[in-house]
């Protein structure tokens, strides 16, 4: 009896321990990154993060028990023999969708840049995107995120950064992404934008821009870091 009950508070002590390790990441997934005591605990989280490509269709077909009807293999079957054992059926290819990421690195940001860049080193390889950082211009850093990094090669990347924490030209940078040779790069792609869409230049430009982005891109989101604290209302023009 004694080594039964001893079993069984065992078996709820892990049982305990596992619903507040639970609770705990419960609790994290909820936590302002930007802000908090929990803050730097919550951004550790992102290391586990899993991404999944985005897939889209290729122009190519395979055969396929399930597809459509193929005629086209149904003529060619029909020149060298005169009739069909089965139906043809084919379905197109998949292939791997093009992500571009684009983070504001500006002083009203500062608060969530290391959840951020953080992010970036591991969304960039693991989905082979595009990345770029945005401030008072346009930076390309995939090059500085191509491989998983360690504490101290993140902060050598985050260094590599040369308006970190300085102004916001928002519309001016996105227009030089579409104008400086990656606006091919963009048509169809994933494009994810992650600002809380203070502007110091033009709006004009930033709404020009964000109309054309929107346009070639398969899907446009803008992430605001601020969309999710109480009260939050859209009073910025960006």
């Amino acid at each position: 009896e004694s080594s039964a009950s001893d079993e069984w508070g065992q078996v709820d002590d892990q049982t305990m321990a596992l619903q507040a390790a639970a609770s705990r990441i419960e609790l994290l997934r909820t936590t302002d990154l930007g802000n908090g005591e929990h803050a730097a605990e919550a951004v550790r989280l992102i290391d586990g993060l899993s991404f999944r490509t985005p897939r889209r269709s290729a122009y190519t077909t395979r055969r396929s028990s399930i597809g459509r009807i193929d005629a086209n293999q149904i003529l060619k079957t029909l020149i060298r023999q005169e009739e069909l054992s089965s139906l043809p059926r084919s379905t197109r290819r998949e292939r791997d969708r093009d992500v571009t990421i684009i983070v504001d690195v500006s002083a009203s940001m500062k608060q969530w840049l290391p959840a951020l860049i953080r992010f970036l080193a591991r969304a960039t390889p693991r989905l082979k995107a595009r990345s770029f950082t945005v401030g008072t211009r346009l930076t390309r850093v995939d090059q500085h995120f191509s491989a998983p990094l360690a504490e101290r090669e993140l902060r050598a990347a985050q260094a590599t950064i040369p308006d970190l924490a300085g102004g916001t030209r928002l519309g001016e940078g996105l227009l030089s992404l579409l104008n400086g040779g990656h606006r091919e790069a963009i048509r169809g792609s994933v494009l994810v934008l992650i600002s809380d869409g203070w502007e110091q230049g033009d709006c004009t430009e930033l709404r020009t821009a964000c109309a054309r982005l929107g346009r070639l891109s398969y899907r446009f989101i803008w992430v605001n870091p601020r969309a999710g604290r109480a009260g939050f209302t859209p009073e910025v023009r960006g």
